[in-house]
């Protein structure tokens, strides 16, 4: 991956995003991704934002879902450890 100057400080604490996003606050992210088996990985700028109090956490930018936590996966108690794998597969990196 090419290497580009991000001007912010960047932050793969994933405990702390998600206390944030719990308290209704909608957080900036950057990910990795790639459009398809011909192209080279990318990143991109997006949003977190979870929509209500047991599941549903979308990571989006344009309209392009790249990841998130759906209410219908949740179950007791593993809405966090599903939102944490989701951010680890996509080399996000929140800005504090």
């Amino acid at each position: 991956m090419t290497d580009f100057i991000i001007p912010y400080k960047l932050s793969k604490d994933y405990d702390k995003l998600f206390q944030l996003i719990c308290e209704n606050n909608k957080v900036a992210a950057f990910v990795d991704y790639k459009p398809g088996k011909e192209f080279t990985e990318c990143r991109d700028i997006c949003t977190i934002k979870r929509f209500n109090e047991r599941g549903d956490i979308q990571i989006s930018s344009r309209g392009i879902g790249y990841g998130g936590v759906y209410e219908i996966d949740v179950n007791k108690n593993n809405e966090k450890d599903l939102f944490i794998d989701a951010c680890k597969s996509l080399n996000l990196e929140w800005i504090e």
